[in-house]
């Protein structure tokens, strides 16, 4: 809860969202980490489990903090200084948008 202290309280539900998000990636990291791991233990290392388990393991030691200080960090910090705003929420809607009907 002292985390979320900062946050202006119109903005503490969406905040709070993006951090349940963030612990959600880190808990399915966590099992695919787990899994990969009984397969390697349970199939005695045949059929590449072992790179599964080197991966999911780098999965899991690299890229939740880069998820933390690249995704949810630069959130936080946005509704902390009430950057966000309707009218950034619409103009990345549109761009989203027109970049969609191009890909299409």
């Amino acid at each position: 809860e002292p985390l979320f202290r900062s946050i202006p309280p119109n903005n503490k539900a969406k905040v709070k969202m993006m951090w349940l998000l963030f612990w959600m990636l880190v808990a399915v990291w966590s099992l695919n980490t787990i899994g990969a791991l009984a397969a390697l233990i349970a199939l005695n290392g045949d059929n590449d489990t072992g790179e599964s388990f080197g991966l999911s393991l780098l999965f899991l030691v690299l890229f939740v903090p880069c998820a933390f200080i690249c995704w949810y960090w630069p959130i936080y910090k946005a509704f902390r200084y009430q950057i966000v705003n309707k009218h950034h929420i619409n103009q990345t809607r549109f761009i989203l948008k027109e970049r969609l009907i191009y890909v299409v």
